[in-house]
């Protein structure tokens, strides 16, 4: 792979990134697990109530990637599964969670932002792993920006890190995923249940994690 063409790639991407408040009701909501896992993408979106958090649909789907991992750009290996996951959505949700960072990255551009860039959709980001910055509290600075927060969800488990991806204010990205947040599920409920999705596909597939 040209890491030079992906980084300029990244930064073309990053530029189109729109961070900002939705005004329109929320009353469904989806998220978005992409596993790779012996090469094998697993990709699974469950769509819910945005209040019940009942399930109104679940897709699945598997192919290769032909792309490998480097550092800083992992978002581009599960990109175009996630693409394909989405469109083959009959009901679109209002707003679609991201199990990776959004612009809680040095780039900006974490797997939330690249797929809401590449969808134009409203994104966001939860990361369970940490990224580099100045911690505030809860509050999460890169490069003297407000890039997201860090929450903690159950006892005796790590913190999720959440950030808007695109087309969402940051304090809304809070907002929701506080909604979102279920009695001993460290990740909000969509995000927990498209988990599920995919380690349900995993033993289906024979897959050794």
């Amino acid at each position: 792979m040209d890491i030079n063409s992906l980084k300029k790639e990244q930064e073309k991407l990053a530029e189109k990134i729109q961070i900002r408040d939705i005004t329109s009701k929320i009353k469904t909501i989806g998220g978005l697990n992409v596993t790779i896992t012996n090469n094998t993408v697993i990709a699974s979106i469950v769509v819910c109530d945005y209040n019940t958090f009942e399930i109104l649909e679940q897709q699945t789907y598997t192919t290769e990637t032909k792309i490998p991992y480097i550092p800083g750009f992992s978002s581009f290996r599960i990109a175009g599964a996630a693409i394909e996951i989405f469109y083959k959505l009959n009901l679109r949700p209002d707003i679609l969670l991201v199990e990776g960072p959004g612009i809680l990255h040095e780039s900006r551009l974490g797997a939330a932002s690249h797929i809401g860039i590449l969808l134009n959709y409203p994104v966001i980001g939860v990361s369970k792993n940490p990224v580099k910055g100045q911690y505030e509290n809860h509050k999460i600075f890169i490069n003297n920006e407000l890039r997201g927060f860090k929450i903690e969800t159950k006892e005796k488990s790590n913190p999720i890190f959440v950030s808007p991806g695109h087309l969402v204010g940051i304090i809304k990205s809070l907002e929701i995923i506080k909604h979102c947040i279920r009695l001993n599920h460290k990740l909000p409920e969509p995000l927990h249940l498209a988990h599920k999705l995919s380690n349900k596909t995993k033993k289906e597939l024979r897959i050794n994690l």
